[in-house]
């Protein structure tokens, strides 16, 4: 990344195992600044259903 921080984070819904696989692989590969895990919004799970999974981040400048 360049040297660049990355900051990360994941939501699931009703997939909290896949959503720590992903937080690991995330981290073997990159040095974040930050990294959230959290559940998804019930609209997210209504619209998406169970199991989603989403995925933001960004990088500093």
């Amino acid at each position: 990344m360049g040297g660049r921080r990355l900051h990360v984070v994941i939501t699931q819904g009703n997939a909290l195992d896949e959503a720590e696989e992903l937080r690991k692989l995330i981290l073997s590969r990159f040095q974040c600044a930050e990294m959230y895990l959290s559940d998804a919004s019930l609209v997210t799970e209504v619209h998406q259903g169970p199991g989603a999974l989403r995925l933001g981040f960004y990088c500093d400048d």
